[in-house]
């Protein structure tokens, strides 16, 4: 697993590009307009055809909420791995959905009916206009699935949110920051040492 992962690694490190938080809120503010739209992505990891498709009921209300991505080729909607799946909205992706909800008026999708080029043109004017020299539209996604995967979400919530349909793509993620280690071997001896307590008390 270890080589395998390291092989992965190597293979995926230069075309994974993600932003940092700062990056992003920079990406914001350069692009009022559509800047709520940039965070909803890189809160959520929604590829850009799923969010093209993605319907205003799918997106859940209120705090605690959702937004589904639904597999169903009848109505032209086929997400890559052929499966539906919900992900959270954490503070920021709800802030960025009551902004986009906010100008939305009476549309049925969730953004606006834009061409590939597009949305390739007005992410790439953002970023530039940002002063940021690295990443594409589809960095937003690696960016929510690189921070998931390296601050302690469970693997397989990780491969699901993302909807990875193999192991391997969602361990391409994962990479280990300088200091990283030690925190968690601390986090593993503390872990132990309250256990051994734990098991004194109830002797």
């Amino acid at each position: 697993l270890v080589l395998k992962l390291t092989e992965i690694k190597k293979r995926t490190r230069a075309s994974k590009v993600a932003f940092t938080s700062e990056e992003l809120e920079r990406i914001k503010a350069a692009d009022p307009e559509n800047g709520a739209l940039w965070m909803f992505i890189a809160y959520t990891g929604l590829r850009r055809n799923e969010i093209e498709a993605l319907s205003v009921h799918c997106v859940e209300r209120g705090s605690h909420a959702k937004v589904r991505v639904l597999h169903d080729p009848s109505a032209g909607v086929n997400v890559k791995d052929n499966e539906s799946r919900s992900i959270p909205l954490n503070a920021e992706a709800m802030a960025a959905r009551d902004e986009i909800l906010a100008e939305i008026g009476d549309r049925e999708l969730f953004v606006p009916k834009w061409h590939r080029d597009t949305w390739t043109k007005k992410f790439n004017a953002a970023r530039e206009a940002a002063g940021i020299k690295r990443g594409t539209l589809h960095s937003l996604r690696h960016t929510f699935i690189s921070r998931a995967a390296n601050n302690g979400v469970s693997i397989h919530l990780v491969m699901k949110w993302a909807g990875h349909a193999k192991l391997e793509t969602t361990l391409g993620y994962l990479h280990t920051p300088e200091g990283y280690e030690w925190l968690e071997m601390d986090k593993m001896l503390n872990e132990e040492k309250a256990k051994v307590v734990e098991l004194r008390k109830a002797a």
